[in-house]
């Protein structure tokens, strides 16, 4: 049955009063039937007019997509026996993609690399198994706008890349009552944008409600080459990196191609006709910025190959891909990796030809909460079975990576060391700590903190023992010579957010 709007009823409600028994000389039953007729008509086209508005209204609302957590937090390379959420975000999105049955684990064990393979295949990479910066900028791409536009959130672009000449759009929000920004394409010329259609409050953009409005503009390059094009004289900042020119260009070698591991291979990369900045994808989770190698040469143009060295120590055949490297102030991360092949080597690792044996981690702990801007101590216990010389380096997961530190083992017996960190943004990280022998062998652990999140602790007794990290002083003043005593914390969430350091569990034996 159809529904009828108010007016509607009230009509017929009128003609109902009409068709009441008629004195003589009235209109006749014809007329009524045709007036009947008539207004039914006229219902019929005020349905089709709601049916119209209500769809209209739907399809301003908000569109049908699902928007993924790995769009927003995936910022490392990872592979297998990487840990923590983001592995978890990558593997809920190949899960609501169809490329992993199980459920999400937080550990990239061989089910996930191989769906990562499945994923890279249907995008166009190197089905490695494991996701690094090319996975990452397509990732990038299927994360962009609903029309498929990419970028960093306030400018988008499409396409990313291509061959000359390439003509590209750029898109952007403002709101209603914002100055229409203009963008700097990055080859020395600029155009104002144009202002299009706006939407209502339902529009949320960058977490700012109220009515956006979209603003385009369509530029194309001629010269092949790197540009970072950028919004300008708008109310806010962001930019893309964008990357035309043929595919492959140039040619990149490995030296050597072959070997046992833990192999050292050196990537030297030579353009085909102009200088520029690339990045090197070494298949194994890894990247480099390439440096440039200077050469001397009779006459213009001199072109400097860019050169890349690189260790591998796990068996397998890895695909290293050199792409372009742009530089960019306002995106995160600020450097941004086009994601169009330049070039690629292969480089086969065969088993170890030696006997060396990987260092062994006892024990890896730290906060797993932290306050924004407070220093969290971490700790370590490691040895080498070797009596060697061990080496600690440690990536924070905020893009800060802790430089190499080298320590002797002393004997077999297990050397605890220390780090601390603060984070300056909100968020969960992973902390990926690895320890390296002399011989060249290595072995990793990975942990979680949460920064920045409410802390409420439960009332919970379940005693351990902490231990403070020593007071610091300001620069030139002297600083006293002792470390606080343990102290017994009601539970570890107490504990981790006092930034203390876990001795073992249970109440400490000196009673505090």
């Amino acid at each position: 049955m159809h529904k009828i709007t108010t007016w509607a009823v009230g009509a017929l409600t009128g003609v109902m009063f009409l068709l009441a028994p008629i004195s003589a000389g009235a209109v006749t039953l014809q007329d009524l039937q045709n007036q009947l007729a008539t207004l039914l008509q006229q219902i019929t086209q005020l349905q089709s007019q709601n049916s119209a508005s209500t769809s209209a209204g739907s399809a301003i609302s908000s569109p049908a997509m699902v928007h993924y957590r790995v769009c927003d937090i995936l910022n490392r390379n990872l592979s297998v026996g990487s840990q923590g959420d983001d592995v978890s975000s990558l593997q809920e999105f190949l899960q609501g993609q169809g490329y992993l049955s199980v459920q999400p684990t937080g550990y990239f064990g061989s089910l996930t690399s191989q769906a990562v393979a499945k994923w890279q295949a249907s995008q166009g990479v190197s089905a490695v198994g494991s996701f690094g910066p090319l996975s990452r900028g397509h990732l990038k791409i299927w994360c962009g706008s609903s029309d498929g536009s990419t970028g960093n959130g306030v400018l988008q672009a499409t396409p990313l890349s291509g061959q000359s000449p390439l003509t590209v759009t750029f898109t952007t929000s403002i709101g209603i009552n914002d100055s229409v920004p203009s963008v700097d394409f990055g080859d020395g010329q600029t155009s104002a944008m144009t202002k299009g259609s706006c939407v209502g409050i339902t529009a949320i953009v960058g977490g700012q409600g109220g009515i956006r409005c979209s603003a385009a503009v369509t530029h194309t390059y001629t010269q092949n080459g790197a540009y970072t094009a950028t919004l300008v004289n708008g109310p806010q900042k962001g930019d893309v990196g964008i990357s035309v020119g043929g595919s492959p260009q140039g040619s990149v070698s490995a030296s050597p191609s072959s070997g046992a591991a833990p192999l050292p291979v050196t990537f030297t990369y030579l353009p085909t006709s102009e200088n520029g900045t690339y990045h090197i994808d070494y298949g194994d989770g890894s990247s480099d910025q390439m440096g440039s190698q200077q050469i001397q040469c009779i006459k213009a143009p001199c072109i400097n190959p860019a050169v890349a060295s690189h260790t591998y120590t796990t068996p397998g055949t890895y695909t290293a891909v050199v792409s372009p490297y742009i530089a960019c102030l306002y995106s995160n991360p600020r450097c941004m990796i086009a994601v169009m092949m330049l070039a690629k080597a292969t480089v086969t690792v065969t088993g170890s030809g030696s006997t060396a044996t990987a260092p062994v981690i006892s024990s890896f702990s730290g906060p797993t909460t932290l306050s924004l801007g407070a220093t969290g101590t971490w700790t370590i216990q490691a040895s080498d079975p070797a009596n060697g010389t061990l080496s600690y380096s440690i990536d924070w997961g905020d893009t800060n990576a802790y430089a190499p530190m080298a320590m002797s083992a002393g004997a077999t017996f297990a050397q605890t060391t220390t780090f601390t960190h603060s984070y300056s943004s909100a968020g969960t990280y992973t902390v990926t700590l690895t320890v390296r022998n002399s011989s060249g062998q290595s072995a990793q652990t990975t942990s979680t903190v949460q920064v920045g999140s409410p802390l409420v602790c439960t009332m919970e007794y379940a005693p351990v023992c902490g231990q403070l990290p020593a007071p610091k002083c300001a620069a030139g003043m002297m600083c006293p010579m002792y470390m606080p005593a343990p102290k017994t914390y009601g539970n570890m969430c107490e504990l981790n957010a006092a930034g203390a350091t876990l001795l073992y569990q249970g109440a400490c034996t000196n009673g505090l």
